[in-house]
């Protein structure tokens, strides 16, 4: 600014463009008013003004797409990994392979963009059999991390981990070896 009463033109060229295109999208042309070779005090306001709505009115859009977004079940699951421990809710000793030795092993989830507070289930197999039935609850938001665990009691072999919806349908599974 080379003058508080208005902007200088002839060094913020781009300040027109924006304007006009800003005035074009809104559908309001007013054509700004120029002395000399100065764009009018009330003009760059008016341009603030309009760059805020727009700025608002996207940042608005923008979060409506996203969390409209369908998600079959109304969540995404990012991370569903099988670890020794939960530290400061972070999975540590990932693998998918464990010591026989392994006292208990967990199950971390991370979803995503939960519509609405809802209950998931964690359904344990060794082989075939299925061994324990772990509900979680998912709270409405961005992000949510849980995770249950199992004692292994030494129980050597294949091993997996169904994560199902509150109407029994598979989201993801996980499988692990204990040897």
């Amino acid at each position: 600014m080379t003058d508080m009463q208005g902007l200088n033109f002839f060094e913020e060229p781009a300040f027109l463009t924006e304007m006009i295109f800003l005035y074009m999208i809104l559908g309001v042309w007013k054509p700004p008013v120029f002395t000399g070779k100065y764009l009018v005090k009330e003009d760059y306001k008016m341009k603030g003004s309009l760059l805020v709505l727009v700025i608002l009115l996207s940042t608005v859009f923008t979060f409506s797409t996203v969390f409209a977004q369908d998600t079959g079940s109304g969540v995404r699951i990012e991370r569903m990994v099988i670890a020794t421990s939960v530290e400061n809710r972070e999975p540590q000793g990932v693998a998918e392979v464990f010591p026989a030795t392994t006292e208990k092993v967990y199950c971390f989830i991370e979803a995503r963009n939960i519509a609405q507070d809802s209950q998931v289930v964690l359904v344990w197999y060794h082989g075939n059999n299925e061994m324990l039935r772990t509900p979680l609850n998912l709270r409405q938001g961005f992000r949510w991390r849980t995770y249950a665990y199992k004692n292994l009691h030494g129980m050597k072999g294949e091993w997996r981990v169904d994560l199902l919806d509150s109407e029994g349908k598979l989201l993801k599974s996980v499988s692990f070896k204990v040897e």
